[in-house]
């Protein structure tokens, strides 16, 4: 067992506790729970009091009646923000999951039957308290609801020790919060009151939720002969051999290192005596503990008689009786007997004897089971050593306790060093002769699944395929397990970044889903959607969208048509449709969507917030900025009140409503608001982060449109060298800014900077984007363009003349912008003395020009005055209009 740690109480002024009770709710299959605001109000008091923590009362928040849960992370985000020391939060009320087995923390609109709706995601809480609570040197969560223990499963942690973080932040190792020397000091601890497959409950008659009860039953009177102070654990372990010895579902823990054994509160009953409540609680748990295993207690007390207490028989009850108190939930129980156990065996039977190994193989479970990872790693470990040597690499037990090694390491996080333990298993259970064993099968998925934790996918997506051919041939094509590695393909083939094989390995897939579970089994379900967001991602999102459309019936029919899988659907629908280029379908959509979304869950629901956000986007998309505008100019303050100023989705929605405002032929507000918004990102984000960025980018060209190219130059300068520094010279998004500079540059009076500015880019386009992307064939026209005002009239012909063929090469002779480009070779031509040939050049255009845009086309009229002109004075200087329009943005860039 690891050794005796010791416990700490937190900082008050460096912890923060945020508590939700939830007594009310609208559904009726939600009773109503005034139990648990109580209990949220109770241990308020009791963290403010002094004698059990002493936190500030402007350190604790307690949220309850109808606290939506943006305002709920919202508190937990402030909290998080300026917890140093220790971040605790509390949810009492009910618990909800859904068909994948995942937690949602029901809120006062809750709907029984679609967990999805009016709740706060287990998985959303707990990203907030990691990310924002990143400086917190512990972060406790306490959950008290039904099927809490999902929590387990969806808080396993990869954190990164304390020095990697500060080396990650460019800060000082002991600048957030140094542990004194101690690498694990630090961490996650979720307590729950039940187990993921149990409901929790409050007692008849109770004031408060059982589990929440016991932990204010042991703050308020402390546990006798604990010491100065009660760590988490001893709370846990109490409270839950109290509500064990009731018959009632078992709290559980999940810590990351040994945070329920370094933190605690004060101890009231330190240096007091027994109390009777005390010794009733003791009773119970021993009571609870007798019931469950009495009849391996009352065997094994029978071989100590009969045999004695060295017998080999007596020492292998010994160790079932351990295991049965483990299997009962008593974990701490198992590991303490087996911790006895070991050494009397060693010195009865012998540290290598393979009973012994055994009972040491089931410490590591436990160990293991009870979140002490590195003491049942070492320990396996140290196993794994005597079994290779006493009974070599082959040996069935020296390959299971591989297999425990595997999994241990994997729960520990250590994902790589997994894979090559299951790597090495499957590799014996070949060279066994056991090439088409379900359990080599079952550890070579292992392999795969822990490959692709590790990152490496494509050492994942090898394994997987190679099992997947396996499988179909030992199982057949439509057995689950194959299915789930056809299904585990796709999924390596998506990290790894390949939709398109995804796309085949999906399509493939269905196919069998369909005849062997059905079309409307979830899992049906489940791979149509992937199949269509893969399509989407593989660059078909025409494909896309006809797959979603067909998938959205039948989601209706099956699950209803206001159930949360099937408005996702029709919202990846309405996107679908927009990039496959009817922007007009996708307004549609999104439209019908947005009042669906409004009535289900709510106009502050944040999915409804986003679907508007989407619907004003493909409004300015379909080209109508003024409808976008006033889309946006009803959002904005909405988000401002729901998310708050600073959340990424509003800022998002204020880029969108600047840009829509440029496009509706305002520059000057546009401007406004990009500036406003810039010093707001700057001061939320920080002047490098993308999206600030991005703004400083949009604020540059609308300055230009507003008229004022010198500020616009100023403003990209300043971007241009930040994003070379922060995304690197070759970035698209870089030689964008670039671009943009160059035209600014231009506009501002100093032509022969722009001339200067393209030259040094283009070369860099084309070795970047290639010399037939639009970007580069759009800087080549800007550079001819300025060199020809730059007063050079030969260099722009000649840049014209280079770049006219390209052009017709890749859009076509005819196409609008060829038209343009020649009409422009043709103009510097005549500047530059070639009379002859620009007249050429102008004779073909026009032919073509009347044919393609029609004799009344503007276009066409210029270049027959332009004409006539140099016929009818041809000893005149030429005097012809640049078509300066078709060379600027008619709409401002993304980048």
């Amino acid at each position: 067992m690891p050794g005796v740690v010791a416990v700490r109480v937190p900082d008050p002024a460096g912890s923060q506790a945020v508590l939700i009770g939830v007594e009310a709710y609208v559904h009726e299959a939600l009773a109503a729970m005034p139990a648990a605001a109580t209990g949220a109000h109770r241990l308020a008091g009791l963290v403010r009091d002094a004698s059990v923590w002493g936190l500030p009362a402007t350190h604790v928040r307690v949220l309850g009646g109808g606290v939506s849960a943006d305002e709920v992370l919202a508190a937990v985000r402030e909290a998080a923000r300026q917890a140093s020391d220790t971040l605790v939060v509390y949810f009492a009320g009910h618990g909800l999951r859904d068909r994948q087995e995942r937690l949602y923390l029901a809120l006062a609109g809750a709907d029984a039957d679609y967990p999805q709706i009016g709740t706060l995601p287990y998985r959303t809480l707990r990203d907030v308290v990691r990310q924002v609570g990143y400086q917190a040197r512990y972060r406790v969560v306490v959950l008290d609801c039904c099927y809490s223990g999902l929590a387990g499963s969806m808080s396993r942690t990869t954190t990164p020790t304390r020095f990697e973080l500060a080396h990650a932040l460019d800060e000082p190792a002991g600048g957030i919060g140094s542990c004194d020397g101690d690498g694990d000091d630090y961490g996650d601890c979720v307590l729950t009151s039940a187990p993921a497959t149990h409901r929790s409950f409050v007692p008849p008659g109770a004031e408060l939720p059982e589990f929440t009860g016991e932990l204010i039953d042991i703050l308020e009177g402390g546990i006798t002969g604990a010491g100065a102070t009660v760590s988490l654990e001893d709370a846990w372990l109490l409270a839950q051999a109290r509500m064990r010895g009731r018959g009632s579902p078992e709290p559980q823990q999940f810590a990351q290192n040994t945070v329920a054994r370094r933190i605690g509160l004060r101890n009231r009953a330190s240096g007091t005596g027994s109390t009777n409540a005390e010794r009733s609680s003791v009773s119970e748990r021993e009571q609870a503990d007798a019931v469950r295993i009495q009849s391996a207690v009352d065997f094994l007390a029978a071989r100590e008689r009969k045999l004695g207490a060295d017998h080999r028989k007596t020492l292998n009850t010994r160790e079932w009786v351990a295991h049965r108190r483990g299997m009962s939930g008593d974990v701490a129980g198992a590991i303490r007997d087996l911790h006895a156990l070991v050494p009397h065996m060693q010195r009865v039977l012998g540290a290598e004897h393979l009973d012994t190994l055994k009972a040491r193989n089931e410490l590591v479970r436990w160990l293991g089971r009870a979140g002490h990872s590195r003491a049942a790693l070492r320990e396996c470990r140290s196993v794994l050593d005597d079994r290779l040597r006493i009974q070599g690499a082959d040996h069935p037990d020296t390959l299971a306790t591989r297999s425990l090694l595997a999994h241990q390491l994997g729960d520990a996080g250590e994902h790589a060093a997994a894979a090559r333990e299951h790597a090495a298993v499957a590799g014996e259970e070949a060279r066994r002769g056991r090439p088409d064993h379900p359990n080599t099968l079952s550890t070579r998925y292992l392999l795969a699944h822990q490959s692709a934790m590790a990152g490496e996918m494509a050492a994942a997506t090898r394994e997987a395929v190679a099992l997947l051919a396996d499988r179909r041939r030992v199982l057949g094509v439509e057995h689950p397990d194959t299915l789930a590695s056809w299904q585990q393909v796709a999924y390596s083939l998506i990290e790894a970044g390949n939709p398109a094989a995804a796309v085949h390995t999906l399509a493939a897939l269905l196919l069998h889903r369909l005849r062997a579970q059905g079309p409307d089994h979830p899992d049906t379900l489940a791979t149509r959607h992937s199949l269509a967001h893969q399509l989407g991602e593989a660059g078909d999102p025409e494909a896309a969208a006809q797959e979603y459309a067909a998938l959205v019936p039948v989601e209706a029919r099956i699950l209803g048509p206001d159930h949360p899988d099937t408005l996702v659907t029709r919202y990846s629908l309405a996107r679908a449709m927009g990039e496959a280029g009817d922007a007009a379908a996708a307004v549609r959509e999104y439209a019908a969507l947005l009042a669906d979304r409004r009535r289900v869950l709510g106009a502050n629901h944040s999915d409804t917030l986003t679907t508007w956000q989407q619907l004003g986007y493909w409004v300015g998309q379909s080209g109508d900025p003024a409808a976008a505008v006033r889309e946006y100019t009803a959002l904005v303050p909405v988000m401002k009140r729901v998310l708050g100023p600073d959340h990424l989705d509003t800022l998002s929605s204020r880029f969108q409503f600047a840009l829509q405002l440029g496009e509706a032929g305002d520059p000057a507000a546009a401007v406004r608001e990009y500036t406003a918004l810039a010093e707001e990102e700057e001061r939320v984000l920080g002047l490098d982060h993308p999206l600030t960025m991005n703004t400083r980018f949009q604020l540059g060209y609308w300055l230009g449109e507003e008229g004022d190219p010198v500020g616009a130059a100023r403003t990209l300068t300043a971007l241009v060298a930040d994003r070379q520094r922060v995304l690197a010279a070759d970035h698209p998004d870089t030689l964008a800014a670039r671009h943009e500079l160059a035209y600014q540059l231009g506009e501002a009076g100093d032509p022969t900077a722009a001339v200067d500015e393209y030259a040094a880019l283009i070369p860099e386009e084309e070795r970047i984007l290639g010399s037939e992307h639009p970007d580069t064939l759009t800087s080549r026209f800007e550079l001819a363009r300025w060199r020809g005002k730059a007063g050079d009239p030969t260099a722009a012909a000649q840049e014209y003349g280079v770049l006219v063929p390209i052009e017709e090469r890749v859009k076509g002779r005819e196409h609008p912008d060829v038209l343009v480009s020649r009409f422009q070779l043709a103009y510097w031509l005549g500047q530059a003395g070639d009379q002859a040939a620009a007249v050429g050049q102008l004779t073909t255009l026009l032919s073509d020009q009347r044919r393609v845009l029609g004799p009344e086309h503007p276009d066409t009229t210029r270049t027959h005055e332009e004409l006539d002109r140099w016929h009818v004075k041809p000893d005149l200087p030429i005097n012809g209009i640049q078509p300066e329009a078709a060379v600027e943005p008619g709409t401002a860039p993304n980048s």
